[in-house]
């Protein structure tokens, strides 16, 4: 039993002095390993130059382009009511159709009123002979008097007035377009009763659409009225639309933006109210300004920046823009003529990195 108990703690101890062994040998190998993927790490050099495209900047005329996007609205548009009750006894119009101006909207059912006018025009007859006798008798014997005759003159007048009233009332019952345009809107039907200033259709001038476009104010020189301008729009990106500049407001709004209004024919009526349409301004200062390409700008359009090369350093730099090309910018203060920026390359650079090009 003894010899067996002294097996037994033989092999506990060698099989510990395994398990210490194989935990010793991973621990090593771990290190090892972790030693191994460090020196595999790049670890960029401090005195390295990084390589980087550069461009030396000049001082030159360029023609800049500007863009402002607006939406197309109906030139004219208007709520078609009535100004007398009545009941509708016919209606001219369809949601869509074009009209001219003078067409029928809808005509109401006058026959109440002529026949009040009829009755009030035969009372009328009576009070001008009634007045007429007592301004007759007045004067030839005194046997009324003079209040009686204002009374009746006064009958006369009033009741001018009640004809006057039914007949312009008559002359409303027939509601009629003010001008050429698209019905976009009807809430009328046969045979329902109208109350005064209840919308009963809208009209549309589509022929004359208004693009309204907001213009920054430091752009708004670049606007005048009656400018002809050239407009594209993304529904037909093939065809370019004139426009003539109409109007140029005095007051901007809380942005400092100025919505301009240009009109624009359209007699094919390819426009729809609602569209968007972009104005293309293409114009020189006639002076030399310096440039720089798109490609070297960072920064925000609020805080703009570029890497400025000094020294075979990457300095960065705060700078401000004026107007824009296609394919330049114009630096207005923080960059000279002949100094040298980075246009590409940018993503590996910090404030003072040590480049070359």
């Amino acid at each position: 039993m003894k010899n067996t108990s002294k097996k037994k703690k033989a092999s506990y101890g060698f099989l510990i002095l395994l398990i210490v062994l194989f935990a010793g040998f991973t621990v090593y190998k771990l290190f090892k390993n972790q030693a191994e993927v460090k020196a595999k790490v790049y670890k960029k050099d401090p005195n390295e130059a990084m390589l980087v495209t550069a461009y030396t900047v000049k001082s030159q005329t360029v023609n800049f382009e500007s863009q402002y996007l607006g939406t197309f609205k109906a030139n004219r548009e208007v709520s078609l009511a009535s100004e007398v009750p009545g009941k509708v006894i016919q209606v001219g119009i369809e949601e869509g159709s074009q009209i001219g101006r003078g067409d029928l909207i809808v005509s109401l059912d006058t026959e109440m009123n002529s026949m009040r006018l009829a009755g009030l025009q035969a009372q009328l007859k009576d009070a001008q002979t009634n007045a007429q006798r007592l301004s007759n008798a007045l004067r030839e014997s005194n046997a009324v008097t003079q209040q009686q005759v204002d009374g009746a003159q006064t009958q006369v007048k009033v009741l001018q007035s009640q004809i006057a009233q039914i007949a312009k009332n008559n002359g409303q019952s027939r509601i009629t377009a003010p001008f050429s345009g698209v019905i976009t809107y009807k809430q009328v039907e046969l045979g329902s009763v109208v109350n005064p200033g209840v919308p009963l259709a809208t009209l549309t001038d589509v022929s004359t659409l208004k693009l309204l476009v907001a213009v920054p104010e430091n752009d708004l020189p670049s606007f005048h009225k009656g400018q002809k301008i050239d407009i594209v729009t993304t529904v037909y990106p093939d065809e370019i639309f004139t426009g003539t500049v109409d109007l140029i407001p005095d007051v901007a709004d809380a942005s400092h933006q100025y919505l301009v209004q240009i009109l624009v024919n359209n007699g094919n009526r390819k426009l729809k109210s609602g569209m968007y349409g972009s104005v293309v301004i293409n114009e020189s200062n006639g002076e030399e300004s310096v440039m720089m390409p798109r490609s070297a700008l960072l920064g925000s359009a609020k805080q703009p920046q570029v890497y400025v090369i000094q020294n075979g350093k990457a300095i960065l730099r705060d700078i401000q823009l004026g107007k824009s090309s296609a394919d330049y910018l114009e630096v207005t203060h923080g960059l000279n003529k002949g100094e040298t920026i980075v246009t590409s390359g940018q993503i590996n650079l910090t404030n003072n990195t040590k480049v070359k090009y």
